[in-house]
């Protein structure tokens, strides 16, 4: 995975729309997040293609330089540290019932190597869709309301029953660099420890689905699994890996 991404990531169906994400970030750079809002508008079949016909109508992003309070972050990248935690971005896309959206960013920089201090898990935001033109590229805007943090407090990575990980949680210091990494001498910040907080270090996350009882199953790539969360963000059950990969 680079730095720079750009993928679009279509959320769940609802009643005569489709809500889509245009993630893509560059924290190096300073390229804008942005999430891009795609309703479709009529059911009509393009000929010969057997395929609905959607038409973008409205445009947020989130800036750049958004930051959300938590463990200071960035210390493998040139342009870090910074005090809170950066946005770069959105893997993952669903709609809430209340209007709300949740926002899942992935590992933060691009790598296991340089994101142990950035912490996974989701935002809870409202976009406000510009629809209209007023002579300017400006977009709609996003507004973030809370973040919840992927978190293995119940112990399950470390049970010995099933998959087994050091995560960044386990030890005093982060690691950094390829492969597990080494010792950077850098120590690991102490919520992080205490909540045994998810980093980029430990997974990849790219997607998440919502179950019926309100639990998020997320895949992510380093193993690659398929992870389940409880509505807080804690691990409930053992990562489920591939097959043969």
């Amino acid at each position: 995975m680079s730095a720079r991404k750009s993928r679009l990531v279509v959320g769940p169906a609802m009643v005569g729309a489709t809500l889509a994400t245009l993630a893509c970030g560059d924290l190096e750079n300073g390229t804008p997040s942005e999430a891009v809002g795609a309703t479709q508008q009529s059911l009509k079949v393009q000929a010969g293609a057997g395929l609905p016909i959607r038409r973008l109508t409205g445009w947020a992003a989130l800036d750049h330089s958004e930051r959300w309070p938590g463990p200071i972050t960035g210390h493998f990248i040139a342009s870090g540290p910074y005090d809170d935690q950066p946005i770069p971005g959105w893997s993952g896309l669903l709609q809430n019932a209340d209007g709300t959206y949740l926002a899942m960013p992935d590992n933060g920089y691009g790598s296991k190597a340089n994101s142990a201090d950035y912490v996974l898990g989701f935002y809870t935001m409202t976009p406000t869709f510009k629809k209209k033109s007023d002579g300017t590229t400006t977009p709609g805007s996003v507004e973030n309301h809370a973040f919840t943090a992927f978190n293995d407090a119940n112990g399950i990575l470390a049970n010995g029953a099933g998959v087994d990980l050091l995560i960044t949680a386990d030890f005093d210091s982060y690691r950094s660099g390829n492969g597990h990494g080494t010792n950077s001498g850098i120590p690991v910040d102490p919520s992080i420890r205490e909540g045994r907080l998810l980093t980029g270090y430990d997974f990849d996350i790219e997607s998440i689905a919502r179950a019926t009882d309100g639990s998020y199953w997320v895949g992510e790539e380093f193993g690659p699994f398929i992870l389940h969360f409880d509505p807080s963000g804690t691990l409930i059950d053992e990562p489920v890996p591939h097959p043969f990969l």
